[in-house]
């Protein structure tokens, strides 16, 4: 994955593997380090992608969380909720300070599921004072979030990451379907934070080479 990335010119890739009980997060860590020092064409990220269970909690202990670079919680399970519970059960895992990301925010996928209900104002004001972003999941059966929702976003000064939620080296190639979600949604540049190189970045992440 990361050498396609590489050869499509990115400076560097976040591999944010489900968190699956079989995932071996340290050896799995290794392995990127051991990436990162045999080669200097591009940094691979250390991230998991990390379910948001229906109490809110998150699927993965906190002292393997803080072992990773950048952490998305995501909704998979549990999508019937009423809204107020969804809510609430979003506001509540944001708090987690190691999770970073609040991915594929409405869980939609497009022609096939519908997406939760929640109060989205409620939720873009904790995600701006905690200083957390929001993913654009440019897969095409997600586009998520939504360009009219993004657009309420910006309002906040919320600033977002746009990504393909690349299962397989072709799906790399999908990133102007984030984008064009993004334009819609009235963004710049600067609104999105993997526009930005890596020595800014890791700063704002907190990463440490």
């Amino acid at each position: 994955m990361a050498k396609t990335a590489a050869k499509l010119g990115r400076e560097y890739i976040a591999l944010t593997d489900h968190s699956y009980p079989s995932l071996k997060f340290d050896q799995r860590l290794k392995e990127i380090e051991q990436f990162n020092y045999s080669q200097d064409k591009i940094r691979v990220i250390s991230g998991l992608e990390v379910n948001i269970n229906a109490d809110a909690s998150l699927q993965v202990p906190d002292d393997v969380l803080a072992k990773h670079d950048i952490i998305f919680g995501s909704i998979h399970t549990s999508f019937r909720q009423g809204k107020e519970e969804t809510t609430n059960r979003i506001l509540k895992a944001l708090e987690n300070p190691h999770a970073d990301v609040f991915a594929h925010p409405t869980g939609r996928l497009l022609l096939e599921r519908e997406g939760i209900e929640a109060d989205w104002e409620k939720i873009f004001k904790r995600v701006a004072q905690l200083g957390k972003f929001l993913e654009i999941d440019g897969y095409p059966n997600r586009l998520d979030l939504p360009d009219t929702l993004v657009k309420e976003a910006k309002r906040f000064g919320i600033k977002f990451t746009i990504d393909t939620d690349s299962h397989q080296t072709a799906h790399l190639s999908l990133m102007d379907y984030g984008v064009s979600v993004a334009r819609r949604g009235w963004l710049a540049k600067e609104d999105i934070l993997n526009t930005l190189p890596y020595a800014k970045l890791k700063d704002i992440l907190g990463i440490k080479d």
